[in-house]
Order: structure tokens, then sequence, then C-alpha cells
């Protein structure tokens, strides 16, 4: 009987524990979002809202998430988007971040695979950006590595896109 229990239980949570990542769809999908349905999206794959800057032009919201692999290190990830109103004008920037380059891979890969092409790339030593378009969409990559005061090198991933 526990044996049942403990297999449903990783039945269900195992598909949970996958969907803490988020797809370039999923980001795209956002874009058109109201704040509201981002929110309970987020939360709902485990994102907690670390921060909200709401004033009379703009809205600043940032969302993280803390995933511990059994024999992995910790994956951090965390989105970030601003909503701009400026003179009837309306404008919104997603940024997603990783620390996970299996899951940097998978995401360049949806690059490829849909058509995106590189067509800027700027190295500032530390960072390197490359923007991708594919005709209708633009989506930056930024690739960010930190030397920490103990000497070791951590490397972020970014991906920013926007309306």
């Amino acid at each position: 009987m526990h044996k049942l229990v403990l297999v449903l239980a990783l039945l269900i949570a195992g598909p949970c524990v996958m969907a803490q990542k988020l797809t370039l769809t999923d980001l795209t999908n956002m874009l058109e979002w109201e704040h509201f349905r981002v929110d309970t999206v987020l939360r709902a794959k485990g994102y907690r809202q670390m921060q909200k800057d709401v004033d009379s032009s703009s809205q600043l919201y940032q969302y993280a998430h803390f995933e511990k692999k059994e024999e992995d290190a910790a994956v951090i990830r965390s989105v970030m988007y601003m909503d701009v109103q400026v003179n009837g004008m309306e404008s919104r920037l997603f940024t997603y971040r990783t620390y996970d380059k299996e899951e940097y891979r998978e995401l360049s890969g949806y690059l490829m695979m849909h058509d995106y092409r590189a067509v800027n790339t700027v190295d500032y030593g530390e960072e390197k950006q490359v923007l991708y378009a594919n005709g209708k969409k633009e989506i930056r990559v930024k690739v960010i590595r930190s030397k920490l005061k103990n000497g070791r090198i951590i490397t972020a991933y970014e991906f920013e896109l926007g309306r």
C-alpha cells in the first residue's frame, strides 16, 4: 500500500519538478497576458514573487525559483518583467535567467528550430550578447560570467524578449 502511494506521488510530482523551467513559447505568450495571469502561472510553477515596484508609468515584477536536485547542484531561475506606459503607448520586457547550462542549450536549440538567426553579436569580456531574429520577433541572449570572492566562476544565461 505504501509503495503504491509513493509511486502515485512520484507520478504526480514528477511532471511538476520538470515544469519549473519556462520555455521561450511560455515567455512569448506571457508578453500578451494580463499581469494577474502571468502571476498565477509563475506561482503555479513554483516561482515566488521577490520584488514588485509600481508607479504611475511602470510596473516591475521579479520572481525567483530554487530547484534542489538530488545529485547535481541547485538551479536558480528568475523571471523579471517590466510594463511601461508612456503617452498612450505600452511596452513589456521579459528577462528569463537560468544558471543551468543544459537549459540554456535547450532554449538556444529552440531558437534554431524556429528560424531565429544571429543578427548582432557583442562581446563585453565577461558578458557576451547575441541578438537573434526570425523576421517577426527578436530575442537577446546574454551569457554572463561572474567571478566570486572565492575565485569560482559562475555563468548566468539570460533570454530577453519584448513587445
